[in-house]
């Protein structure tokens, strides 16, 4: 059937709703992406390159804000030319009474966060490990779904800027032009805060892998994670979508193991980093953000250093009828990978003539040009886009064998370890063995996923 998006008055809804042709009507929620504002690498990724399992009979589609400049050439220095098959731009189309769209094409301009997500998938890193992906070696299609877009009408209360309103009414037809350039793993940084609804996109993501079952599609659970009565304890139900959808790779945040080594650049003349040492100052939860958390032992506790514990801001399950979500976790706190060429704060000479400012830092301030550190289920949630492409290379490599959507989550799933804090309350306790809706069925090891021993 069609999708639309009306924009009309709350009054009007009964006469839309009795017209003969319509079969449902949902809220629209602008999907949005699940960076947290403001590298950490996936458990056994470097064990399983080692071994071989780099992606590269591998591709991984990616659909997110932009990449690099736009074209294959300028996307960022650690994704060669050679392994982009295809950059595709979704621009952005005026709608009348809410906003005018300025299309900018397939540049990363604002926030950088398709350029980092894309690089935590596949990046080459810059020969000392500093910015490699979780598959490095696997081609990348990337499709570009954010514009510029100036709110007035019906939609004047959400201010102007960029959104990602490139993306389809029917997520199925983003999927179907990823999948016919072979790609067989989606990556998803992004969503809509729902509260663990299955919504439209979820029934058309599930439908989309049910008559393609060799296509992975995973997506950020979100960063909805909030405690709302101050107890210490991040409430429950606040999973996104189409992270909620049945037959997805639903992705939750874990801290960043690492305590410390978050250098930042001292040459830069605006930031702190000159006068702290040369790294960042890793805040608290509850520093960063003391309306989500303003309680113990969630408010004072650092957002790296444990990898047992879960980001606060990590949305948890259940999805609203009851399913565990989000089915797995990696690191999403601090995640080092690519920065954007674009309207960089000293790095750039223009800033961007859109907005009249300088594209997004990332958290804390940049390691270089060429790196930045953000954070968010969109971060871990591309780590594991880039894991899902090892275990496809794996049972390629290994057994001959195209793994399906399903072995694919299933071997993510049976391989990943049960975190000992999930519920953030300070005591390796397993308060909630796996499976629970804090962490789904645990953090993923692909060290494990591909030694062999779970087949």
């Amino acid at each position: 059937g069609l999708i639309i998006s009306i924009a009309a008055e709350a009054e009007q809804l009964d006469a839309i709703a009795h017209i003969s042709d319509v079969s449902w009507i949902e809220n629209l929620v602008l999907r949005e992406k699940y960076s947290k504002f403001a590298g950490g690498s996936l458990s056994g990724a470097s064990d399983a390159n080692a071994a071989g399992y780099d992606g590269s009979t591998q591709t991984v589609a990616v659909a997110d804000t932009g990449i690099g400049d736009g074209t294959v050439a300028g996307a960022h220095a650690e994704i060669e030319p050679a392994r982009i098959k295809a950059i595709y731009d979704w621009p952005a189309v005026s709608s009348l009474l809410c906003f005018d769209a300025f299309p900018n094409g397939a540049a990363d301009v604002d926030t950088g966060h398709g350029t980092h997500t894309s690089g935590s998938a596949v990046a080459t890193g810059d020969g000392t490990g500093e910015g490699r992906g979780t598959a490095p070696a696997a081609s990348l299609v990337f499709q570009a779904v954010e514009d510029y877009v100036e709110m007035y009408g019906l939609c004047s209360d959400t201010p102007s800027g960029y959104y990602l309103l490139g993306l389809p009414a029917d997520l199925r037809d983003l999927y179907s032009q990823a999948y016919s350039e072979g790609a067989r793993i989606h990556s998803n940084s992004w969503g809509a805060n729902v509260n663990g609804a299955y919504t439209t996109d979820s029934q058309n993501t599930d439908d989309f892998i049910w008559n393609n079952p060799d296509i992975s599609i995973t997506f950020s659970s979100g960063n909805a994670g909030v405690d709302g009565n101050a107890n210490g304890i991040v409430d429950e139900q606040s999973v996104g979508a189409p992270a909620t959808a049945k037959n997805v790779i639903a992705v939750g945040a874990s801290e960043n193991d690492r305590l410390g080594d978050y250098p930042c650049d001292t040459d830069l003349s605006y930031t702190d980093c000159s006068t702290s040492g040369g790294q960042n100052q890793i805040p608290s939860y509850g520093e960063s953000w003391p309306a989500q958390f303003p309680a113990p032992p969630l408010s004072t506790d650092s957002m790296v250093g444990d990898p047992e514990q879960l980001a606060g801001f990590s949305s948890r399950g259940p999805a609203a009828d009851g399913r565990i979500k989000p089915d797995v976790v990696a690191p999403g706190t601090w995640i080092l990978s690519l920065y954007s060429d674009l309207y960089q704060q000293e790095y750039d000479a223009q800033f961007n003539p859109k907005t009249g400012g300088w594209q997004y830092d990332g958290w804390g301030n940049p390691a270089s040009e060429l790196h930045k550190y953000m954070g968010g289920t969109s971060m871990s949630n591309a780590l594991i886009a880039g894991g899902a492409a090892l275990v496809r290379d794996y049972y390629q490599k290994a057994r001959i064998h195209d793994a399906s959507a399903a072995l694919v989550k299933a071997t993510l799933i049976n391989s990943a370890e049960d975190l000992l804090d999930e519920n953030n309350d300070g005591v390796y306790d397993n308060a909630f063995p796996i499976p629970n809706n804090h962490e789904g069925w645990g953090r993923v090891n692909l060290a494990t996923a591909t030694d062999g021993s779970r087949q």
